[in-house]
């Protein structure tokens, strides 16, 4: 998997193996994403954990080896997941520094879920920097499958650069949604909104807020 393994790093709890799922596929019973983030469509493929509400599983991925060529390093990934609520984990991200002969472990990042239980199931890029760190090392991220996920756990696009994750004055974009999922989609704006939406046109009207009567008789937000 470009260099990550799903290893058993410890023998006295139960693991549960990232499988590499293509959308269209529709292998997975849960609650996934409909849409590769690399090609915006349903062809092509992103990392899953399948997540089963009634066990508690945690699995690991874990990094080839990566050497440090300047002072910052920027880890990214995009991901997704819906928790049952607010500031639910989904993932935690470490960094194992081998520069020596006994390798140390960071604090980890945890990574909560992207979406809650009435939001929208989408990709959201996750970046973490760090600085100072040795001069060899590898990333580790665990997951766990538990009642707290309403849906599987998916990553994909997983970047390692030797250089800030900000680079200054660089705002990121949000990541387009395919049209395939946007057929509901309709912002009122564009002679296409009938294609979407109908409606009885003796009730509902469309129009603008420039009109003066509705300007008097509506507040602006």
């Amino acid at each position: 998997m470009c260099g990550w393994l799903s290893p058993d790093i410890n023998g006295s709890a139960t693991y549960l193996d990232w499988i590499i799922i293509s959308p269209h596929s529709g292998f997975t019973s849960g609650e996934h994403m409909g849409y590769d983030h690399t090609s915006l469509t349903i062809f092509g493929n992103y990392l899953l954990l399948p997540v089963q509400a009634e066990r508690t599983f945690t699995s690991y991925l874990q990094s080839d080896i990566f050497h440090r060529r300047s002072e910052h390093i920027c880890f990214s990934m995009y991901y997704f997941a819906r928790g049952n609520g607010s500031n639910v984990e989904a993932m935690k991200l470490y960094l194992i520094d081998l520069t020596h002969a006994d390798a140390s472990i960071s604090h980890p990042v945890v990574i909560n879920a992207s979406s809650s239980a009435k939001q929208q199931l989408n990709w959201v890029k996750f970046e973490h920097e760090y600085r100072h760190i040795g001069r060899v090392f590898q990333f580790a991220i665990s997951a766990q499958s538990n009642s707290q996920l309403l849906s599987d756990v998916g990553i994909d696009d997983i970047k390692v650069t030797n250089s800030p994750c900000y680079q200054g004055g660089v705002t990121p974009s949000p990541t387009p949604v395919p049209a395939a999922q946007k057929v509901l989609d309709d912002d009122f704006d564009s002679n296409a909104h009938s294609n979407n939406w109908s409606y009885d046109k003796s009730t509902w009207n469309v129009t603008s807020f420039s009109s003066g009567k509705l300007r008097r008789n509506y507040q602006s937000i």
